[in-house]
């Protein structure tokens, strides 16, 4: 093929030859000034590359890596609403050192035995003996199904010298709530009852359905309220006091929150609860109310109180079944005079039955005893007893009402009496007086 050289350029300049070419031949260029501008201008544009690599990873791809990294996720709560706290939502901040305060299980605690999913336990210095297994497993069985299930993880009987509980006050309780977990002093039985007081089953059950309201108060601290709560400066020993359940009660009721604490309304309605109630606030108020409530001692409470409980525990007529029928004008009393219980019917429960005890009370009213009688026998009969009341009156006119009732958990013997007009006595009591003695069957 023939060489094709362009018109403008003469053939001798491409001429082979053995000298090397003149410089003359072509034109100068300046190459000493133009390659300095170039190295910069290379070095400008990978700088301005790299910066846009590291900007696209800070905002793209990192926090797609941070989000694929189980490590991140904050481990989710057993008891948490999983519809309104789902497992798989990051936690921003950490919470392991913001929590409620509870009282440890004592060293070297066993279980004892375990009834209804409870784990009854005891600890090296006390041990529940036959008895108070026996009336725990009936505390359970009385008390509100909500309260149970869920319910406590530990019931554990202790010595005060076991348990650090923080205060002072509650080293001397009988019973008490701390987190999960129901403690009960070891000297809460006697017979079935404390030995320095003259509580009753029936109170041992009362203060039991008290402290198991605390649980279910505890198992409403959610991760989602102590996320809001830190935020919101509440200090973690009053975790419990703004709990969505307490407040919940607590506006319910006629409580009105402050700065740090609640105030109840100074009204008569609203003023209707116990005075350990009014005095401790809405995580204590809630939990006499509760346990009146159940305890069918409603005139305890405020109307409102009694609406709130009956929603929440979801129960009616069942919870009255095997309750004793106390009304406010029975005054729970000890008789100087003379026992509607005599000494003799009390031994013979003692010796029939696992666990008895007596409750006596006083009605001042002149009258009542017809009318108190027959209410009575009505309510238990309702209440799962089979029995009845039979009236008499002896030379003096003394009036007495006296029956047994059978019942599924406990037998009763009922003793009502009035001297309303009673003769040939010098002094005689007002009223009408009337004693309850429980045999528990066990």
């Amino acid at each position: 093929m023939e060489n094709y050289l362009p018109p403008s350029l003469p053939e001798q300049q491409f001429q082979e030859t053995d000298q090397p070419p003149s410089t003359s031949q072509f034109p100068s260029l300046p190459v000493e000034q133009e390659r300095p501008k170039r190295k910069f201008l290379r070095i400008f544009l990978l700088l301005l590359s790299l910066i846009m690599v590291l900007l696209l990873a800070v905002f793209f791809v990192f926090p797609k890596i941070l989000k694929s990294n189980p490590t991140d996720w904050k481990a989710s709560d057993p008891r948490m609403d999983q519809t309104i706290y789902p497992t798989k939502q990051p936690v921003e901040e950490d919470l392991s050192d913001y929590y409620y305060p509870v009282a440890a299980l004592p060293e070297q605690s066993t279980v004892q035995e375990e009834y209804r999913g409870i784990k009854l336990t005891r600890t090296p210095k006390s041990t529940y003996q036959s008895e108070q297994l026996a009336l725990i497993k009936y505390f359970i069985d009385m008390s509100p199904p909500k309260l149970v299930s869920p319910g406590p993880k530990n019931i554990i009987t202790f010595s005060t010298d076991e348990v650090n509980f923080r205060f002072d006050k509650l080293m001397t309780s009988s019973a008490l709530a701390s987190g999960e977990n129901i403690y009960f002093n070891n000297k809460s039985f006697s017979g079935g009852m404390h030995p320095m007081s003259d509580d009753s089953v029936d109170r041992a059950l009362e203060t039991f359905i008290h402290e198991l309201t605390h649980i279910s108060q505890y198992y409403s601290i959610t991760p989602g309220y102590l996320k809001s709560a830190k935020k919101s400066g509440i200090e973690p020993a009053k975790l419990l006091d703004f709990s969505p359940l307490v407040e919940n009660f607590a506006r319910s009721v006629g409580w009105e929150k402050t700065e740090s604490s609640w105030k109840l309304k100074d009204e008569p309605e609203t003023q209707k609860t116990t005075d350990y109630g009014k005095e401790e606030g809405p995580v204590e108020d809630m939990a006499d109310s509760v346990a009146a409530y159940a305890m069918d001692k409603n005139y305890l409470i405020s109307s409102a109180r009694q609406e709130w409980v009956k929603n929440w525990l979801g129960e009616n007529e069942r919870l009255l079944l095997h309750k004793l029928p106390i009304t406010e004008s029975m005054v729970l009393t000890r008789f100087l005079f003379q026992s509607p219980i005599s000494f003799n019917d009390e031994k013979e429960f003692e010796q029939k039955y696992f666990i008895s005890d007596t409750l006596t009370y006083s009605m001042k009213t002149i009258g009542l005893i017809d009318s108190t009688a027959t209410q009575l026998n009505q309510q238990l009969q309702s209440r799962g007893w089979q029995g009845s009341l039979t009236r008499s009156e002896d030379k003096n006119k003394v009036v007495f009402y006296k029956g047994e009732f059978i019942g599924q958990y406990r037998d009763l013997r009922i003793n009502i009496r009035s001297y309303d007009q009673a003769t040939g006595y010098k002094e005689k009591p007002d009223g009408t007086q009337i004693g309850i003695l429980s045999g528990y069957k066990l």
